[in-house]
């Protein structure tokens, strides 16, 4: 995985990745929120092309 670009001010950021999966190559946009104390309070990410996770991280994800 490389991160592109990282953008942050107090309480959000963004982050664009780009990561492989063997010899395809994919992209992710992050957007965080935080708190007071610059704990992450949320997450949403957008992966703009349909992508099937490795099957040992299946656990790790969900479908919506």
């Amino acid at each position: 995985m490389r991160i592109e670009r990282i953008v942050a001010e107090a309480g959000q950021a963004v982050s664009w990745i780009r990561f492989t999966n063997g010899d395809e190559v994919n992209v992710g946009i992050s957007f965080f929120t935080g708190d007071e104390r610059g704990l992450i309070t949320g997450v949403t990410d957008f992966w703009p092309e349909p992508y099937e996770p490795p099957a040992d991280r299946g656990h790790l994800t969900g479908r919506f």
